[in-house]
């Protein structure tokens, strides 16, 4: 990572923490190049792409594979992945700390076996719900906790909404009947690769944890703690949107408020969560049910905690992965997760143009910035309308975009 000291965090009213120009920055200059914490590329490109420098050779695959096999008949997706060269590959392997990489390793094949077995038994009945004992999911490491006394709960008030959603998630997987329902549901080829950069993520704080040679040169867990973290938002908003659509819900939540009982029994309690939790939900049980069956040191895959305090900043702050890095219709390659890159807000009118630069993003002035100013990029394409700039964002990133652009185009 190289930090010019052309900009600064700081605290913006109504936007957060900003990165803002320390100086006049002149057009072209670059502020700020930054490397990843934590990469995926996808299924469809792993053959192509190399894991440490994103090079896409397509047609011609990756000359130094990652995992080597004896079973050309198994050829899981991880199993096709590779490097450009044996230079990219010794990188990847150095700037993880001590056995990081080959833990890497074998959690992209367990969550590959997961996905293989649940798609050779798609289709099949899912077992009955006394088939099912949530003590032999999550390494037996569940958590019971109810929620707190009260008339109601106020999912306005983040406080509460942040307790409630605890005791959901907690609910959920001690539910017998919501496991044997999820326990053999394939889920998409993006929600899996998501999993491999949540486990990326998770054997890095287990090594920082546990390692005594410390690299200094590599970030820390802790960085990745210092993003946004957007799951009450991102509950809030999905809530709001299905109380509107959902007349049943509407009567159940009017106001955003919802009976005490809620947060002591699952079965009442699902009927208040939006369908894109219970999806998270979902993804969550198929991440540690691939570890349940493989044999990786896994104690950080059971605690939903854990995983929540990733998959939250993942959503909203990760950047694509893109080829070519600059011009038209290039191929999305992979997510990337920049720490130190999340610091620069939305603008439909940006001041800063970001590219991919190897495996670092490149941050530039595209246009004179004066002392102060705050420095923004685009979230995405903003050819659009505002109206559709605005829905997009909405969905995507939980907020209603409210920058001079969009304001001016909407008066």
């Amino acid at each position: 990572m190289h930090r010019t000291n052309t900009l600064k965090v700081t605290s913006i009213s109504g936007r957060g923490r900003a990165y803002c120009a320390t100086r006049h920055i002149t057009k072209g200059t670059t502020v700020l190049i930054s490397e990843p914490i934590a990469t995926v590329v996808s299924q469809e490109w792993l053959p192509e792409t190399c894991l440490w420098c994103f090079h896409c050779s397509y047609p011609r695959r990756n000359k130094v594979k990652a995992i080597l096999t004896q079973d050309n008949k198994r050829k899981l997706p991880s199993e096709t992945a590779g490097f450009c060269s044996e230079t990219c590959k010794n990188l990847a392997i150095t700037n993880h700390r001590c056995e990081e990489w080959d833990t890497v390793v074998n959690a992209y094949i367990a969550i590959d076996d997961e996905y293989r077995l649940r798609e050779q038994h798609e289709g099949l009945a899912t077992p009955a719900t006394s088939e099912v004992d949530s003590n032999d999911y999550f390494g037996g490491n569940v958590t019971r906790q109810g929620q707190q006394a009260g008339n109601t709960i106020d999912l306005n008030d983040e406080a509460q909404a942040e307790g409630w959603i605890d005791t959901v998630w907690d609910m959920a997987v001690n539910s017998p009947a919501f496991l044997a329902s999820k326990n053999s549901i394939l889920p998409d080829t993006y929600k899996a690769d998501m999993c491999k950069l949540i486990a990326s993520c998770l054997i890095r704080k287990h090594h920082c944890d546990t390692a005594d040679n410390d690299n200094l040169h590599i970030q820390s867990y802790s960085s990745l703690m210092q993003m946004q973290y957007n799951e009450i938002s991102r509950f809030q908003s999905h809530f709001k949107k299905m109380i509107l659509t959902d007349e049943l819900a509407h009567e159940l939540a009017k106001d955003m408020k919802i009976p005490t009982h809620a947060g002591q029994d699952f079965d009442t309690a699902i009927q208040y969560v939006p369908e894109e939790i219970l999806a998270d939900i979902e993804m969550y049980i198929f991440f540690a049910s691939a570890f349940e069956k493989s044999k990786t040191p896994i104690e950080w895959a059971y605690d939903h905690r854990l995983f929540r305090q990733v998959l939250y900043r993942e959503m909203s702050n990760s950047f694509g992965i893109w080829d070519p890095p600059e011009g038209s219709e290039p191929e999305l390659l992979g997510w990337a997760l920049h720490p130190v890159a999340v610091y620069f807000n939305h603008s439909c009118a940006p001041n800063i143009r970001k590219f991919r630069q190897g495996r670092n993003m490149v941050f530039i002035a595209d246009q004179d910035i004066e002392d102060g100013q705050e420095l923004c990029i685009a979230y995405g394409s903003v050819e659009e309308k505002v109206q559709a700039r605005r829905a997009r964002l909405s969905e995507h990133y939980s907020f209603w975009c409210q920058c001079t652009r969009c304001c001016q185009e909407s008066t």
